[in-house]
């Protein structure tokens, strides 16, 4: 079997004139771009997105359902933006997927129709970014809000006490005061 080079794979399905310069801007991205069938299927990743999802060799992804290569919990999110894309419209979402080699990434991705001349869909475009610094950063921030809201709550169970004790003390000095009061008035 003949391997066939992914750029040219990729000049064959994005056809005129202008596809060396779509190919250029393709493998220039940092992000994983993909281009998908009307089905969903793979057919074909730029090299940095090959990079990115640590897949060594794209023939053996080759054909293979975007989806299938997601955990079962972002299915809906993938099938309902490739419907989407069929439909004309552009999806975005941010989901969790690990590479190919088990690496925990989080991604942004970009689902989007691409049209012929006639303004037909006839693939689909899906451009991944990782962001995975980010969501942990996210993951972090919100533990940390979590924290100090938990202190906080604990601070006003605190006060609440301390208020009540003080308004005790209070009560009892006035009641001393005032039968002190009283004890000199009759007295």
């Amino acid at each position: 079997m003949v391997a066939i080079d992914p750029n040219i794979r990729a000049l064959d399905l994005l056809g005129g004139a202008e596809a060396g310069f779509a190919l250029s801007v393709l493998d220039s991205s940092p992000d994983c771009i993909k281009i998908l069938d009307l089905d969903g299927q793979l057919r074909f990743m730029n090299g940095n997105g090959l990079c990115a999802i640590e897949i060594d060799d794209f023939a053996s992804v080759d054909r293979r359902a975007w989806p299938a290569l997601w955990p079962a919990a972002a299915h809906h999110l993938l099938n309902g933006a490739l419907e989407a894309a069929r439909q004309g419209q552009v999806t975005r979402f941010e989901a969790f997927c690990p590479t190919a080699k088990g690496t925990p990434r989080w991604w942004h991705v970009t689902v989007s129709p691409i049209r012929d001349r006639s303004g037909a869909v006839t693939r689909i475009l899906a451009s991944s970014r990782d962001v995975t610094d980010m969501a942990e950063a996210r993951a972090r921030l919100e533990e940390e809000i979590a924290k100090k809201d938990a202190a906080i709550a604990r601070q006003k169970v605190l006060m609440g006490e301390i208020d009540h004790r003080v308004k005790n003390s209070f009560a009892s000095v006035i009641g001393l005061l005032r039968m002190q009061a009283r004890m000199q008035s009759t007295g």
